[in-house]
Formats: C-alpha cells, sequence, structure tokens
C-alpha cells in the first residue's frame, strides 16, 4: 500500500482516501503524504472489515469498542493532517428492528469543525474530535445485505 502514495501522486491526484491505515505508523504515512504533495481526506475509525463487520457505531452492544474506535481514529488523523473520518453505522442485528438501532445513533448537525455528533458517543467524545479539526461523516445503519 505504501508505493500507492508516489503513484497517486504521479497521476495527478492531489488527495487520497485511505480506508484502514492503522496498521501503518501515522508518522510513518504523513511522511509519504508530504514527499507526495498529497491530501488525506478520509479515514474509516476502525473495525473489523475482514471479520465481516460493516461498522460498529450503531451497535448497541458495542458502545464501548466504538468509542475506543473513534479515539484511534482522532489520535491517528491528527498526525495524518486531520482527515475527515468515516464512521460507519454497521448492520441492523437479527432481532433488532431497524429503528432500534437508529435510536443508538442520534445525527444532528453542530456548528463548528464537526459536522455530526457522533453515535454512541459522550460529549467528551464529541469535543475531542472538534479539538481534533477533524470532522466526522456517517450514514444510517444498513441491513444484512450491505457487502
Amino acid at each position: 500500500m505504501l508505493d500507492r502514495y508516489r503513484a497517486a501522486s504521479k497521476a495527478g491526484f492531489r488527495g487520497v482516501e485511505v480506508a484502514f491505515p492503522y496498521e501503518y505508523p501515522a508518522a510513518e504515512i504523513a511522511v509519504r503524504l508530504r514527499d507526495n504533495n498529497l491530501t488525506l481526506v478520509q479515514i474509516l475509525s476502525p473495525f473489523d472489515w475482514d471479520g465481516g463487520e460493516r461498522g460498529i457505531a450503531a451497535l448497541p452492544d458495542r458502545v464501548a469498542d466504538f468509542r475506543r474506535s473513534i479515539e484511534t481514529a482522532i489520535a491517528y488523523a491528527v498526525q495524518v493532517g486531520k482527515p475527515m473520518i468515516h464512521v460507519m453505522t454497521g448492520n441492523v442485528l437479527a432481532g433488532l428492528e431497524w429503528g432500534q438501532s437508529w435510536e443508538t445513533f442520534p445525527v444532528a448537525t453542530s456548528p463548528g469543525p464537526v459536522r455530526f455528533t457522533l453515535p454512541n458517543s459522550s460529549s467528551a467524545s464529541k469535543r475531542s474530535v472538534g479539538r481534533a479539526g477533524s470532522a466526522v461523516n456517517t450514514h444510517p445503519p444498513g441491513t444484512p445485505w450491505t457487502p
């Protein structure tokens, strides 16, 4: 993956998105971005994609995991130029109605650098994103067919 930054720059791109950059130290990614005159525009908050998860933000039994995930994303974002953090809500769990997951995930506009409130979050997490200067984007919970 690390060679793709140079390739993107040579192809004329000025911005890149990396879903899960967390396997590489943020300092290393920051150097690649700088050396190739690129901006990292978006990352995902971490979750286990390979394990079948499609986000965890709206899953009622994953509140603590989500909070750790968003704190990891914030810390990483600050080191790599403050890209937007895409929070994936996850698929609606069997036995739950779509509305139950959505209740876990209140979305409301807010002033300042935070564009949406964070699902499953405390006020402290929201303030952390605002202080970091990042924005958060998201979407409603999906259904189990979401790939």
